[in-house]
């Protein structure tokens, strides 16, 4: 656009005023035409020009550009300066202020809307509250000058929160609280438009550190700091007393706009190059040293300490500190001592979080310096604090200086982050309760009140429409964004996002920093965020709209279901997230029963603040009833019930959670009454999740009665409480138990309400109802629900998807979540091991079950889930009760969810199965009894499947593999079905074992019990073994078979065989350089530094159980004094259905020696066994560990010792392993430190060994460890034992058809044998093998003539092989001598 005059729109009068105006407010130093002052010339200009020109010039960025691009534009300032008239300017078309809100302009709208909200009367008492914990910070500060512990080691904080909360105007108004208060924002330069505008001094010192290495970025910052309290010490110097210093900095400093505050920073920027050149100039000499010194090796974090230790200009910054804070003694000084008296307030800090091409963080150098001078200050602590505020989590994540202070008590984040959301602007500009109309809340005037400031903001410029684009806008963020279908949920539905889980971490990060996810606190070790949705109305209509978009609520519904299978989303235990999508989207449905033409309904007067977002609008409670639960459902009630509901309504949008009783007697008179309590939630169009400790409900829904009885709106409001269900038995006894005059609740309400109780979890469907006048606490309408299916709510037949979504949650909120836990886990081990065989496996089936609780599930939705399990997964689902499943698995083989998975393959069949029970000391399952029976019938239902999928030309070879240890025949003799296993493994042609210990028990036990003959690599099995159980109609068939009478007269071979499994080391490889484990490992590296870490994982059960480990931990403690407070024993303990017994005496010994050993900042033992411990937090922690421990009392393969020693490929570190274990059996793993678990000082002294030996002698161990763990791997297991199986199986094929005949020798096997052997044995049958006699007329006739011939000397030929054998000195028996 070019310079080109338009017509002025403002008469001579007014131009005359601006003018004088403008002259006024500038001086003579604007004389001398230089950029910076045509700059702070135009700005004034627009400043100061009514809103008629455009407010994207009140931004310096966008003026210097524009003067920049035209360069004839300071020609005509400097003219209209001379003139003292700037109408020519004001003409100027490119400065004119936009005629319309279009989209081009929005931006600048925007900026002059946050322009004016900035500068409106302030509201709330967030600054009381924020004064008061910047008092506490100094408080605690100078408590640990007193010796006592501190969390800081530097006066900062931070203010962490999600955009249009506040954060900006919170920290300018400590103003008003008599507090110097230097406000400087960081924002990026690529907005131009955002407000408040970006300080380009500060920030640009502070945030362009492109090329800069620490050492550079050090100077700055200590030039930086240095330049302002010089600064700030020159211009209140410049007044008599404190008092006209402190007005006339605020008047000056506090207008982000003003004149004054621009030259402060001119002056700022001419002092700060002074003092960094000075700085640089001092260091130039040392920088060469410091780089020369510096070892090569350091990693980013060690070379930031390094070269903050000596903090170049460290002296410099603390003596302008120290000169400001004197000089101004009666300004910094006063009876109350922790009362702020300087804030240097950074805004939109978090580019400094971000770490740089260079390595480092900015916020990291920047807080050492802010350090540096809180340290020079600590005799007299003067209240000067550096606020950071940011929508970055990460912001001020940084590590404190160890020659400053102890890092165990360092705190980077938790107290230091100001903490309440409420605080920060939060429902300020609503209406208040009184004189709002409660019919009347769903104008969009009265919602956009509620929740963050920022919405009432844009009232005044933008249209409801463009208000709404806003916040779908900011909700959604980035198009990339994956999580949306959470982001949406979350805001409307309150998900529980599980903090452990790996992809936890970055959606609450995203969330604050990029969708409007508030946050509420951060722990004391900055290792969790506690974030949420609060309750945000005009925000929940924009969630509504992008999850009813077209195509939207499947997809997202889909996602969900993605999120809860893997663990990021919790559930719940009695139905709380299904009953919240059910209630909530019955009603989103409702009111989209026809299509929306609008999100906003247009108002009847035609004023648009009057109109109503359609979310919020009331509905009549008998059509939300008949559309959840039938048409007829008012018939059911009869008319009473009826007439009763007949102007009720209700209106929620949304849930919000509570985290207490909603009447608790602990508060007294300290809490809202029932009636106001429902009234507020009516208002703000919110439902409650009630707390978990709240008696009889579960949730509220407000009802609010629009009829003439009545005098004011609290009469008027009652509830539907909710009680949610969702085991199988039925609660429908409970139902009359709810009532809302219990103490919890205190209801006094006469008008009608709501009782419903929904067992969710039920298979039956049904809906009861009944209404009572006479009920207490009012007339009541009881609703009883079961089961979640078209028939009991009619309204899912719109969403197939939602349908199975609900039955899907319930089912698995009903199931106890550690049984889903080692469901999941066993299935992906054996998922694992074939997969990593795929190239030799072409063809796979798996048979097996959900790993779940399977009885919810309706005919229909088994047709489903087959379909999509063969399409998707080649897996066919066997269907088996719940009772049958947990009497098999829990009883029988007494673990919880094991499971059994048999595989049809191409060319064979692989099976195999958790034999557990063997070793279990409880003798209740020593005996036969009804859960045997369900064990059989499971196994033969696996059976029928199989036959079922057969095809024809398959062969089918039968592997078993067990791969937990076998006891000895004295232990297995004792159960009563032992014949009856046995025989069920021997159907195989090939048992397979991890250790030969194990094996040889499986043979030693066959050949007692069942007096089977039995040699080292097999069983000569007799009479006939199938496939099936024992029993049963197909084994009676196969009985009366050929096959079957030739294999009773004949018998059959069983291979038995060692198999040790091992890891998938490149998949391993790859999950351990994740950046989510590399995220825990810098974590845990943080939190342990100068820390040993012994690390154990395991069961808790009697083979696993952590108890000796715990123990020999205290032995090693005590004998070992010099380790108290220096090494941790982090164990994570696997839950099992033995946990409940055994967790209570393994917490006992660990509460004995945390009591006995731990201080204020160590604790010897972190006992994980409720919390669930993420893979990648596992591998984190075997990554930092110094040493790994397993003790158990009889295990098979300890596949996590594997795991250790690949994730210890840095360090090299070595582990202690029971010699209990079918892995120590091994000799590549000999290398460990072996222990016995019962000799408690043996496994100290192991302890002792492991933490003490040398790097040398770690990384020849490890050397060892590693060499084994790569080539007994998984692939290596399934190549080896589905070859054998298929050879068994081939082999034995042929015995079977004829028992006397021998293979063929197998010459590709023999021959490197042959050839590598020192000393061979060779047993040559002679006769009838290489050489038949020749008994022939003419044979004998030669024989009695000569004494020779073919009947009685062998062929020439074999006779030669004979004597080459001979020759040959390796094949000896005794020296010499050789046997024929």
């Amino acid at each position: 656009m070019s310079l080109s005059s338009v017509s002025s729109t403002l008469d001579d009068d007014i131009h005359d005023t601006l003018d004088k105006q403008v002259n006024l407010y500038v001086d003579d130093d604007l004389k001398q035409p230089t950029i910076v002052n045509h700059t702070f010339l135009l700005r004034t200009i627009v400043e100061l020009s009514n809103g008629t020109l455009h407010p994207k010039y009140l931004s310096f960025a966008a003026v210097r550009e524009l003067i920049m691009n035209h360069p004839e534009l300071a020609n005509m300032l400097d003219v209209a300066w001379k003139n003292g008239s700037y109408r020519d300017i004001r003409n100027l078309a490119i400065l004119q202020a936009p005629s319309s809100s279009t989209t081009e302009d929005q931006p600048a709208v925007t900026y002059t809307a946050m322009y004016k909200a900035f500068t409106s009367p302030y509201r709330g008492q967030a600054v009381d509250a924020f004064l008061q914990y910047l008092e506490h910070n100094n408080r605690e500060f100078r408590y640990s000058i007193e010796g006592g512990p501190s969390n800081y080691y530097g006066k900062f904080c931070s203010v962490v929160q999600s955009s249009g909360t506040g954060k900006s105007r919170l920290l300018v108004e400590l103003h008003t609280k008599g507090v110097v208060v230097l406000y400087m924002n960081l924002r990026s330069s690529d907005d131009q438009i955002g407000f408040p505008p970006r300080d380009e001094v500060p920030a640009d010192i502070l945030t362009t550190n492109a090329g800069l290495d620490a050492v550079d970025y050090c100077c700055r910052c200590c030039a930086f700091f240095a330049a302002v309290f010089t600064s700030v010490h020159e211009f209140l110097s410049a007044f008599g007393s404190s008092k006209d210093a402190l007005q006339q900095w605020n008047a000056s400093m506090c207008n982000l706009l003003s004149r004054d505050r621009k030259q402060f920073f001119a002056t700022l920027r001419v002092k700060y190059e002074r003092y960094y050149k000075k700085i640089k100039g001092n260091v130039r000499k040392d920088a060469a040293a410091v780089t020369n010194d510096k070892p090569s090796w350091l990693s980013i974090s060690e070379e930031v300490e390094w070269v903050t230790k000596g903090m170049p200009g460290k002296k410099l910054m603390t003596r302008a500190y120290s000169d400001m804070v004197k000089s101004l003694d009666e300004l910094f000084s006063g009876a109350e001592r922790d009362k702020p008296r300087f804030v240097i307030a950074l805004d939109d800090a978090q580019l400094l979080s971000i770490r740089g091409p260079e390595g480092y963080r900015p916020s990291t150098i920047l807080c050492k310096a802010i350090s540096a001078y809180s340290g020079a200050d600590r005799a007299d602590n003067h209240s000067v604090w550096v606020v950071f505020s940011s929508t970055a989590l990460k912001m001020a994540h940084f590590a404190a200086s160890e020659g400053y202070y102890d890092p165990a008590k360092i705190s980077a984040e938790g107290r230091l982050i100001y903490p309440p959301y409420c605080q920060l602007g939060w429902d300020h500009r609503a209406d208040p309760l009184e004189g709002t109309v409660a019919t009347k809340v769903a104008q969009a005037r009265h919602i956009i009140g509620y929740g963050r400031a920022l919405w009432k903001s844009l009232q005044e410029l933008y249209n409801i429409h463009d208000i709404m684009g806003v916040a779908i806008s900011k909700l959604s963020g980035t198009s990339e964004n994956k999580n949306l279908s959470l982001v949406v949920l979350s805001q409307r539905i309150c998900l529980n996002v599980t903090l452990g889980h790996p992809e936890a971490v970055e959606f609450i990060e995203s969330g604050v920093a990029n969708h409007l996810r508030v946050c509420i606190a951060i722990a004391d070790d900055h290792n969790w965020s506690f974030t949420t949705y609060p309750s945000e109305p005009f925000l929940s209509c924009a969630a509504a709209s992008l999850l009813h978009a077209e195509g939207n609520l499947d997809n997202f519904l889909k996602a969900l279901d993605v999120k809860i299978l893997s663990g990021m989303v919790n559930v719940g235990k009695s139905g709380e997230l299904a009953s919240r999508l059910l209630w909530l989207l019955a009603k989103d449905l409702y009111v989209r029963r026809t299509p929306l033409q609008s999100l906003v309904i247009p108002a009847i007067d035609g004023q648009e603040w009057n109109s109503e977002l359609a979310d919020c609008q009331m509905i009549s409670i008998l059509d939300y009833f008949c559309f959840v639960f039938g048409d007829d459902f008012w018939d059911r009630t009869g008319k009473k019930a009826r007439k009763a509901f007949k102007n009720a309504f209700v209106n929620f949008s949304h849930w919000v959670s509570m985290d207490e009783n909603i009447w608790d007697s602990k508060n007294g008179d300290n809490q809202l009454e029932t009636n106001e309590w429902t009234l507020r939630h009516w208002h703000r169009t919110s439902a409650v999740q009630c707390c978990h400790n709240q008696p009889l409900v579960d949730k509220m829904i407000p009802i609010y009665f629009n009829d003439c009885h009545g005098e004011s709106d609290l009469s008027r409001v009652s509830q539907i409480f909710i009680s949610d269900r969702a085991q199988r038995w039925s609660s429908e006894n409970e139902l009359d138990k709810i009532t809302r005059d219990h103490d919890s609740i205190r209801c006094d309400s006469s008008r009608p309400w709501v009782a419903i109780l929904a067992d969710l979890g039920l298979r039956e469907s049904e809906v009861k109802v009944k209404f009572s006048r006479n009920s207490a606490g009012g007339p009541c309408l009881r609703i009883y629900v079961a089961a979640i299916s078209i028939k009991t709510f009619p309204f899912l037949c719109r969403s197939q998807q939602l349908l199975l979504m609900l039955q899907s949650i319930v089912i698995r909120e009903r199931i106890p979540p550690n049984s889903r836990q080692h469901a999941q886990i066993l299935q992906e081990q054996v998922r694992n091991v074939v997969d990593s065989a795929k190239g030799r496996v072409p063809r796979r089936l798996w048979v097996g079950t959900l790993g779940s609780s399977t009885d919810g599930f309706g005919s229909g939705m088994h047709m489903v889930i087959d379909k999509r399990m063969r399409d998707m997964c080649e897996s066919v689902p066997l269907w088996i009760p719940d009772g049958e499943f947990e009497s098999c698995y829990d009883e029988f083989c007494h673990q919880a969810r094991p499971f059994l998975y048999i595989t049809v393959l191409k060319g064979f069949l692989y099976a195999t199965d958790r034999f557990y029970g063997l070793v279990s000391t409880m003798t209740k399952y020593f005996y036969e009894s009804a859960s045997f029976k369900q064990y059989r019938s499971i196994n033969q239902r696996f059976a029928d499947v199989i036959v079922e999928n057969y095809h024809e030309g398959d062969i089918t070879p039968i592997g078993f593999f067990l791969h937990v240890a076998f006891p000895s025949s004295e232990i297995f003799r004792c159960l009563s079905v032992r014949d009856s296993l046995l025989k069920g493994v021997l159907g195989a042609d090939l048992v397979g074992f991890q250790t030969a210990n194990y094996a040889g028990h499986f043979r030693q036990t066959v050949s007692r019990i069942l007096e089977y003959e039995s040699v080292p690599r097999s069983i000569q099995v007799e009479g006939p073994v199938a496939l099936v159980s024992i029993g049963g109609e197909a084994e009676k068939e196969w009985r009366e078979s050929a096959e079957g009478k030739k294999t009773k007269e004949k018998g059959r071979f069983v291979d038995v065989g060692v198999f040790p499994t091992g890891i998938d080391v490149h998949a391993l490889r790859e999950k351990k350089y994740n950046p989510e484990v590399q995220y825990w490992v810098q974590l845990l590296r943080q939190r342990y530094a100068g820390m040993k870490l012994i690390v154990g994982r395991g069961k808790l059960d009697e083979i696993q159980r952590v108890f000796h480990k715990i123990e020999a931990f205290e032995h090693f403690l005590k004998a070992n004094p010099e380790f108290q407070g220096k090494v941790d024993l982090i164990q994570v303990a696997l839950q099992t259905t033995e946990s409940n017994e055994l967790a209570g005496g393994d917490s006992a010994v660990v509460a004995r020696i945390d009591s006995a050993f731990s201080t204020l900042t160590y604790q010897p033992v972190v006992f994980l066994h409720v919390q669930e411990v993420t893979f990648s937090q596992y591998l984190a922690l075997l990554t930092v560990a110094d040493a790994f421990m397993v003790t158990s009392l009889r295990e098979g393969m300890a596949l996590r010792m594997h795991e250790y020693v690949e994730c210890q490929e840095e360090r090299k570190r070595d582990f202690i392993l029971s010699e209990f274990t079918g892995t120590y059996s091994y000799s590549g793993f000999r290398s460990c430190f072996a222990v016995n678990p019962y000799g408690t000082r043996g496994t100290a002294k192991a302890i002792y060994q492991a933490l003490t030996m040398s790097d040398e002698e770690a990384a020849s161990r490890w050397q060892d460890l590693h060499n084994h763990v790569v080539t007994q791997t998984a692939q290596a297991f399934v190549t080896s034992f589905l070859t054998r199986c298929l050879r068994a199986h081939t082999e034995h094929a042929s015995l079977s058809i004829d028992p006397s005949l021998v293979p063929a020798l197998d010459l590709p096997r023999l021959i490197p044998k042959y050839r590598h052997s020192t000393t061979r044995l060779v047993f040559v049958d002679l006769e009838g093998c290489l050489w038949v006699r020749d008994t022939s007329k003419s044979a004998m006739v030669e024989m009695m003539r000569t004494g020779k011939g073919p009947m009685v000397e062998p062929p020439e030929a074999t006779m030669q092989v004979l004597e080459k054998l001979a020759d040959d000195p390796k094949n000896a028996w005794q020296q010499d001598e050789w046997t024929v």
